[in-house]
C-alpha cells in the first residue's frame, strides 16, 4: 500500500473500536 494508506492503517489499528466502526462504515457508505 501506498504511505496514506498505511497511514490510514495505523490509525484504524490504534483506534477503539467505535471509531473502527464508523470508520468502516464511511468506506463502505
Amino acid at each position: 500500500m501506498n504511505d496514506s494508506g498505511q497511514f490510514y492503517y495505523e490509525i484504524i489499528m490504534s483506534a477503539s473500536f467505535p471509531v473502527k466502526a464508523v470508520m468502516v462504515i464511511l468506506i463502505l457508505a
